[in-house]
């Protein structure tokens, strides 16, 4: 079921990115013999005035091909080497250029208005939506580094080393925790009303700091429509900056490893 959801996702999301493409050339008059979604046989097809739509069985890729434009991958190209004023090579600089990042803007689009229709609407809780984590714990698995320290089911975690769990931005608390392996600190819980203060060793053998529990999440209430847009832009930005900051320290701690 997982796998499923993940493959429609990524042709969702293929297919959105393509659809920008095609939004751009028609708004700037390029002309597209063929818009093709996902490879392998060929599932359905049909011509639409000029262009000879295609969907494929398997929906990991998809291509607009363009007049004057030559690509591996996409459609027969018998037009690519046009030179007319409907094909790509004639068109100026910045109408080529907007149409090659149609279909990044039509991601990042669809993104914002998800995050604002999420916020708006409302949402159950999910560990995939981290404002809906909460800081009580529903699970702690057994023999891990809660478990040894005494930590059980609904108590909520207060601090850990010194470092508060702040509802409003968890990420920092899961930040603080990733640095901790290997180490023994203070964890503060809040134990049926009773704040106690715990030692808790973390796994020596791991490479960021684990605790072994599952955090419960709580559903989204729904946002006033201009509240969910104001919220909606500052998470998207949010998730796109941590993204961004994720990648860059992929490369950094690659480009460190190789200079030992």
């Amino acid at each position: 079921l997982f796998f499923a959801a993940g493959l429609f996702g990524i042709g969702f999301l293929i297919t959105l990115h393509e659809i920008g493409h095609f939004v751009f050339c028609k708004l700037f008059n390029v002309s597209v013999p063929s818009f093709g979604l996902g490879f392998g046989p060929i599932l359905w097809q049909k011509k639409i005035g000029e262009t000879n739509f295609i969907i494929s069985a398997i929906p990991l890729g998809g291509y607009v091909e363009m007049a004057g434009s030559a690509e591996v991958g996409q459609g027969d190209q018998k037009e690519a080497s046009r030179d007319d004023e409907r094909s790509l090579v004639q068109k100026p600089y910045w109408q080529k250029m907007c149409i090659m990042f149609g279909g990044v803007f039509l991601n990042f689009v669809f993104a914002y208005a998800a995050m604002i229709f999420v916020l708006a609407l409302g949402a159950p809780g999910t560990p995939m939506l981290p404002e809906t984590l909460t800081n009580r714990i529903e699970k702690v698995e057994l023999n891990s580094p809660a478990d040894k320290a005494g930590i059980t089911k609904d108590d909520k975690v207060v601090a850990l080393n010194n470092v508060p769990f702040d509802l409003k931005n968890p990420q920092l608390f899961f930040d603080n925790l990733k640095t901790l392996a290997g180490t023994t600190t203070t964890i503060s819980i809040d134990h049926e009303g009773t704040i106690k203060e715990r030692s808790i060793t973390f796994e020596p053998n791991k490479t960021v700091g684990m605790l072994g529990v599952i955090f419960a999440t709580q559903a989204l209430a729904p946002r006033p429509f201009l509240q969910a847009i104001k919220e909606g832009v500052e998470l998207t930005n949010k998730y796109i900056l941590n993204t961004v900051l994720f990648i860059k320290q992929l490369f950094t701690r690659r480009s460190l490893e190789g200079t030992g």
